[in-house]
């Protein structure tokens, strides 16, 4: 006989995961972005060029910034970041400081968690001066970028897939080996995306940064991505040989 209780420890034990793991783990196939259809480029450049974003603000937050609560203190980063990933401009993200084990951390909201369609997001940022990795106020505001773009990489996967889709990410993270697999995946996204180049100053800085705890930079060279597989990603990406490096736009 079926233990009738059995769908609601499912769902229990899986938004516990979802709630309090740093993200999720499994991997579906596709990683390639739609083309962006606004004046702002989403090709691969070394160092973003804040100063262009910065001048044409206006432009950057009518298109992406509909549908979001953004902290006005990371939202240049935020916005930038977004531009890369086109087509989630109408799905609803929140931004939000919280005390959490991790740097950041992205997860949907409780209420679409089930939803197969219209999911909305919270990406937490961790405001505990005692965390003992990284705080992203220390971090350079090219890595910045790479950071917050890990975390939305993380809404691409889970708007593949349905609701069971997303619960599974929360089972697939109890586990180290598939935590890694997840994780390592998501920075593949981000390369694949146009970001790589910020993926891989967050990724060296978090590994070299002397204020963060050995503990931080074993977990960090444990489950993501080392930044020479980032670069090794990144000679294998077309997108990048047809970049023209340091440019902000298009043309």
């Amino acid at each position: 006989m079926k233990n009738r209780h059995t769908p609601f420890l499912y769902f229990i034990l899986s938004f516990f995961v979802l709630q309090y793991g740093p993200s999720f783990a499994s991997v579906p196939n596709e990683t390639k972005p739609i083309n962006n259809t606004s004046h702002f480029s989403n090709m691969p450049t070394k160092e973003i060029d804040s100063a262009f974003y910065k001048s044409n603000m206006v432009e950057l937050d009518s298109i992406y910034g509909q549908n979001k609560i953004i902290i006005p203190k990371y939202k240049l980063q935020i916005l930038i970041a977004l531009s890369y990933f086109p087509e989630l401009k109408d799905v609803p993200i929140e931004f939000t400081y919280k005390k959490i084990g991790t740097t950041m951390q992205c997860k949907p909201t409780l209420k679409t968690l089930l939803k197969n369609t219209n999911r909305a997001y919270i990406i937490n940022i961790n405001k505990n001066v005692n965390f003992s990795g990284v705080l992203i106020d220390n971090v350079p505001f090219n890595a910045q970028i790479g950071l917050i773009a890990h975390e939305i990489a993380h809404i691409i996967d889970y708007e593949r897939g349905n609701g069971k889709h997303v619960i599974s990410r929360g089972f697939d993270y109890l586990k180290e080996s598939s935590k890694k697999e997840y994780e390592s995946f998501v920075d593949s996204i981000t390369v694949a995306y146009g970001l790589g180049w910020q993926l891989y100053d967050w990724a060296y800085f978090s590994l070299n940064n002397s204020k963060s705890s050995p503990k931080y930079k074993d977990f960090k060279s444990r489950v993501y991505m080392l930044p020479e597989l980032i670069l090794e990603q990144i000679k294998r990406e077309e997108i990048y040989s047809e970049s023209q490096g340091s440019v902000g736009k298009e043309g």
